[in-house]
């Protein structure tokens, strides 16, 4: 119970150090008095997470490995340049009532996020073992790596934020990178809310307005909270980032020209290209809609503002052209412009039902009256000037999100729905404001506030009951039964162990894990016959090698002359079976000659090779 408490303690802790210290470092040297504390917290958080994403690019660049006690140096240094701003700068963070009741709401989405995963063990479905093993690299490596050998004999090109702030978290608290996965993964999704509601002031200046979208973020819409059921963590940072530059981008087209505006839109545009590159894509689209819109204007004002936010975009781009260069050589052949027809079959150009599956991911119904009502919202947002080009913006990713039309891919329509979300929730809450004033004009100013209180209670109940059980249990590879095994695996197998998993086609002509098997790489750093679906950046023969292993594994039907054959080519030495999952069946092998039954707990079986 002690160690249960010592290590709830830890999460607080640890999330100051890794989420708010480097942020503040820098922050507190530039105060803005035009901004209330909790805008400043959302920006100390998003810096925080640039400024981590940037130092570990650096430690790439120049081949460093940092041990603990660097890291302690320097977060040392952070914190004396924090309190050194804090004494010279003296910034001054006085909390109205109905700020701290809106900064309370926030800390009710982190425990509603919690709350959300409770009884998961381990991150859920196919991208949590590639993260976590990723976490386990930086950690072992003390920086970012190269490639991700023993493991995975693949070169590392991925996006890297959320590692990089999951193995700092996991050293700070002494965590395993999968509980630092799990753990900053849920404060992360609930920090979305706290960018949305940055962002719902830089458009309208707005407190109530911004508050009420922060709200639907965290409790009504579907996403982000179901991000948590795929282990979407490298796109939970992007979106936390995302919104935070462009409300930087606004102001510096609304507002007066800051200096500081240019380092400020460099290091978050820097942190967003290496935390998400799809977020990162999603803000040069909205740069580009908003630097042409004051290039028409043809002022001096707006051109010089539209080359202050040149320079902010620029300079993230230049901090990061190491890693940019990186990604490009290895995977730019994948980078290109591609155009459906409607006359084009969905399932020959993606796959099967994939029709179908948009409209899943912009449900369900509560979802739906979200659109309709950020429909209305966007019909508002055009009548103000300042505002058409996020309107003109979200009307463009709406279209993004159809199967048809020009994207760049590898970024699919599948991909713009599950981050529209982020304008939907503004707008929605635009509109329902708007109609709240509507209703005021018309002399219903006493029934006004009674029936918006009434249908926002609805709404908010009817979140928190679909959403209370959001992690669906197909999305589960993992339960407490197959935990203990890996713990088993970890402290009665040598590090040269060799183990048999099951697996399952996937998408794009891979193969998953269906069972705690999936995690054994990660969690104890042992060889499986299919490992992470991250295999897949590794190049085609190496992709089409463990395919075609994969492949004879799930044609094996018990101890046969072909289990032997692979058992052998492949040095084998356990088998990890899961009773009720996969097409291997630890009845198929309980009375062959030559195995062991070693482990039987739960449903869990493990086999060694004799």
């Amino acid at each position: 119970m002690e160690e249960y408490l010592f290590k709830t303690l830890l999460i607080p802790a640890s999330a100051l150090i890794v989420l708010f210290l480097p942020g503040y470092a820098l922050l507190v040297w530039f105060p803005r008095k035009d901004k209330d504390p909790i805008q400043i917290l959302a920006e100390v958080l998003g810096l925080s997470l640039a400024l981590t994403s940037l130092a570990g690019l650096a430690t790439f660049v120049f081949h460093l490995h940092l041990s603990g006690y660097h890291l302690a140096a320097l977060y040392l240094l952070a914190a004396l340049l924090a309190a050194w701003g804090q004494v010279r700068r003296r910034p001054s963070f006085s909390l109205s009532l109905q700020q701290l009741f809106i900064l309370g709401a926030f800390f009710l989405v982190i425990l509603w996020r919690f709350y959300q995963i409770r009884d998961l063990v381990l991150p859920a479905w196919v991208d949590s073992p590639h993260h976590v093993l990723i976490v386990r690299k930086i950690m072992e490596t003390g920086g970012v790596p190269a490639d991700l050998s023993p493991y995975l004999p693949i070169p590392f090109y991925y996006h890297f934020g959320f590692h990089l702030a999951a193995a700092l978290f996991a050293f700070w608290g002494r965590f395993s990178p999968a509980e630092a996965v799990l753990i900053l993964g849920q404060i992360l999704n609930a920090a979305i809310s706290l960018s949305v509601y940055r962002l719902g002031l830089a458009l309208w200046r707005e407190e109530g307005t911004a508050f009420l979208a922060a709200l639907l973020v965290g409790f009504v819409s579907q996403m982000p909270a179901y991000y948590a059921a795929w282990g979407r963590y490298t796109l939970i940072t992007g979106l936390v980032l995302l919104p935070l530059v462009i409300a930087r981008a606004l102001e510096i087209k609304k507002a007066e020209i800051e200096k500081p505006q240019i380092i400020v839109v460099s290091l978050l545009m820097g942190g967003l290209i290496l935390s998400h590159y799809l977020t990162a894509f999603l803000f040069l689209f909205f740069f580009g809609l908003l630097f042409l819109s004051l290039l028409y204007k043809c002022n001096r004002t707006s051109l010089q503002k539209g080359l202050i936010l040149m320079a902010g975009v620029f300079g993230g781009l230049l901090l990061t052209s190491p890693w940019i260069y990186r990604v490009w050589s290895k995977a730019g052949i994948f980078i290109h412009l591609k155009t459906n027809w409607p006359g084009q079959l969905l399932n020959q150009i993606y796959f099967e039902g994939y029709g179908s599956y948009l409209l899943y991911l912009l449900g369900p119904v509560r979802n739906y009256g979200l659109v309709v009502l950020a429909g209305l919202g966007l019909i508002q947002i055009f009548k103000d000037r300042n505002q058409r080009i996020f309107g003109l913006w979200t009307l463009l990713l709406g279209l993004g999100a159809l199967p048809w039309g020009a994207r760049l891919a590898p970024f699919r329509p599948d991909h713009i729905a599950i981050v529209l979300f982020l304008p939907l929730c503004l707008l929605a809450a635009r509109a329902l404001v708007a109609l709240a004033d509507r209703l005021t004009s018309l002399g219903w100013s006493q029934w006004a506030r009674p029936i918006g209180l009434l249908f926002l209670g609805a709404l908010f109940c009817w979140g928190l009951w679909e959403t209370r059980t959001i992690i669906k249990p197909e999305t589960v590879l993992a339960d407490r039964a197959d935990l203990q095994a890996l713990h088993w695996i970890e402290k009665n197998s040598a590090r040269e162990a060799r183990f048999l998993i099951n697996g399952t086609p996937w998408a794009w002509g891979t193969y998953r894990g269906v069972d705690g098997g999936a995690w054994i790489t990660p969690l104890t750093g042992r060889w499986t016959s299919l490992p992470p679906i991250f295999y897949g950046f590794g190049g085609r023969a190496y992709a089409s090698e463990i395919n075609r292993l994969a492949a004879r594994v799930s044609r094996l039907t018990g101890c046969t002359t072909a289990f032997w054959d692979l058992a052998r080519e492949n040095g084998l030495t356990h088998i990890y079976l899961k009773y009720g999952q996969g097409s291997l069946m630890p009845e198929a092998f309980r009375s062959c000659p030559g195995l062991e039954l070693v482990y039987a707990r739960n449903g869990i079986f493990i086999f060694s090779l004799l």
